[in-house]
């Protein structure tokens, strides 16, 4: 786009000129979409502070944070591997994947937190955490990853790319919540037995 601008401009001499057509709008938009990613650790704080006040305890909110951030990372990684391009429409998959990430873990933490309160033993809180919400948050994400899925059939590859990756990325943050959160959860019993 540089170049065409450079170009059009030698073309154009003093007059005014305005560049305009689809290539010029998907080059903005892969120009902003580059711009969104310096916004993710924003973000992240955030959702670490919105984490921190419904868990009431500074390190299982880190661990829900750490399932949100390797969600990311592997998904990333995993584009990387594929050869995928960030642009206008696969820049969305993080922020998406911020939130539902977010929000599996949001469901497991206010259980544990209501059921801790209710008898105090962080064990059996966890587990009856997991037996209510596991399923539900299973249903939700197995769903959501079909609905991105049937993106596999558009002609445009962003679409597709786009499909792919959230599909993936939905299931990987159903698992990541569960198998890391439930981690903090073991490690951190005590703590949130006390806190109670």
């Amino acid at each position: 786009m540089k170049l065409v601008r450079e170009k059009a401009a030698s073309i154009a001499g003093n007059r005014t000129f305005y560049m305009v057509g689809q290539p010029v709008h998907g080059s903005e938009l892969d120009r902003l979409s580059e711009h969104v990613k310096k916004l993710y650790f924003g973000v992240i704080l955030i959702a670490y502070f919105l984490l921190f006040f419904l868990c009431r305890d500074a390190f299982l909110a880190l661990f829900g944070i750490v399932a949100v951030a390797l969600t990311l990372l592997m998904t990333q990684a995993y584009s990387f591997h594929r050869g995928f391009s960030v642009n206008a429409i696969t820049a969305a998959m993080p922020a998406l994947l911020i939130v539902i990430s977010l929000s599996n873990v949001i469901h497991l933490v206010v259980e544990l937190r209501q059921r801790l309160a209710h008898h105090g033993n962080a064990m059996r809180a966890l587990e009856e955490a997991n037996r209510h919400i596991a399923w539900p948050c299973f249903l939700n994400a197995f769903t959501t990853a079909v609905g991105f899925a049937s993106l596999f059939v558009s002609s445009l590859e962003p679409i597709r790319q786009l499909g792919e990756l959230a599909c993936l990325g939905i299931l990987l943050a159903y698992l990541n919540c569960l198998v890391i959160v439930n981690a903090g959860a073991t490690l951190l019993r005590r703590r949130l037995e006390e806190g109670a």
